[in-house]
């Protein structure tokens, strides 16, 4: 009996664990990863308008330069739970969702990318990164890039 669950657990586990690596499809962007083409060459309002979508997403802005500016939020709930528990330990930090937006400016638009990545601190202090952007935190992000590109060119 005690066998018959261990197989059952191991088999949940298992599934748990494929189902957590599969990825979503390419984008439909040049490129595949999050992107938009922006009617637009005004940087600072495309700023603007990046800055506060994250903010209410629950982001803090981390830094910021001209072509850039990137973006941070602690992964919580089940997810965040999971992802220390498969990739860390107790002495691992709690992981981060960080955001990064390119912008890069042409004759008459701007592109816009965006990549996920989640960082956590091992036990022994080293950092692990993760790309998270071919997964669902990439397509989340080109929605939300889908909804800064509405918003400045209505404005």
């Amino acid at each position: 009996m005690k066998k018959t669950y261990g197989v059952l657990i191991g088999a949940i586990l298992m599934g748990l664990m494929l189902a957590g690596c599969a990825t979503t499809q390419r984008l439909a962007t040049p490129s595949g990863k999050p992107e938009v083409n922006i009617n637009t060459t005004d940087r600072g309002k495309i700023k603007s308008v990046i800055i506060n979508e994250f903010m209410n997403a629950g982001f803090t802005m981390v830094s910021e330069g001209d072509y850039s500016v990137v973006f941070s939020k602690p992964m919580e709930g089940f997810g965040g739970v999971m992802y220390q528990a498969m990739l860390g330990n107790s002495y691992s930090s709690s992981p981060e969702l960080n955001a990064r937006i390119n912008m890069a400016t042409t004759s008459s638009s701007t592109r816009v990318m965006a990549q996920a990545v989640v960082r956590m601190q091992n036990a022994f202090g080293r950092e692990d990164v993760n790309d998270m952007t071919d997964g669902k935190a990439g397509a989340q992000l080109q929605e939300i890039l889908q909804r800064i590109k509405t918003q400045v060119e209505a404005q």
